[in-house]
């Protein structure tokens, strides 16, 4: 695999990424927004429930300090903030999957497990077409130059069909906890795309390391 000629197509995708000269802004400015606001915040929100607060604040204490490791320095971080990057949208999602329970069982007071299930295999379907989609582009070295037709219809069916359902529950039962449980699910599944990306695109890294440009 390693003698194949790559086109300039799997080049670029491997070298794509947050200019060297902001990449200290955008890693501090994804932790506050994504983090310490929209993931914290909820936590905390009435009704609180402290298993919530138990299960999400030791990875956001890890995911500060590994923010931290990267913002020290930069240049020498480079391909380690592919990673890093990775890392913090997958726990961003999982992070939002689990906000997700508290807005339908804690505010909106449903009790059937069914809705669990439904928004953990919504997501999981999703998950598995974006992988699929994801290699396949960059296989066919086709990222940027192919035509994007988009992931499979399932998975896009999926991730639509969730937000929609909250979205009409919410307006049928006159209660905001499903509306922030469909955007919530929205911002997870986005977050989970961005993940499948800089993970896959750190592996290829480490697979094609000459094909790796660093910026000085």
């Amino acid at each position: 695999m390693n003698g194949k000629i790559r086109s300039d197509d799997f080049i670029a995708f491997l070298n794509w990424s947050v200019p060297l000269s902001s990449l200290r802004r955008s890693v501090l400015f994804l932790l506050v927004l994504f983090v310490d606001i929209f993931m914290l915040l909820p936590i905390y929100m009435d009704p609180y429930v402290e298993i919530y607060r138990n299960i999400l604040l030791p990875p956001i204490a890890i995911i500060h300090l590994y923010a931290f490791w990267i913002v020290v320095s930069p240049i020498k971080r480079q391909i380690a903030s592919r990673m890093y990057i990775g890392v913090f949208a997958s726990f961003v999602s999982l992070g939002y999957l689990v906000l997700i329970q508290k807005f339908l069982y804690s505010m909106a007071g449903l009790r059937s497990p069914l809705y669990a299930i439904g928004v953990v295999l919504g997501a999981a379907i999703a998950l598995i077409g974006m992988i699929r989609y994801l290699v396949g582009k960059v296989e066919n070295e086709t990222f940027f130059s192919g035509k994007n037709k988009g992931m499979s219809v399932i998975s896009l069916a999926s991730s639509l069909g969730v937000v929609l359902g909250h979205v009409t529950l919410g307006i049928y039962r006159s209660q905001v906890a499903y509306m922030w449980a469909a955007a919530f699910y929205g911002l997870s599944i986005a977050m989970m795309f961005l993940a499948v990306v800089m993970i896959y695109r750190y592996i290829l890294i480490r697979r094609h390391p000459e094909l790796f440009i660093p910026e000085k």
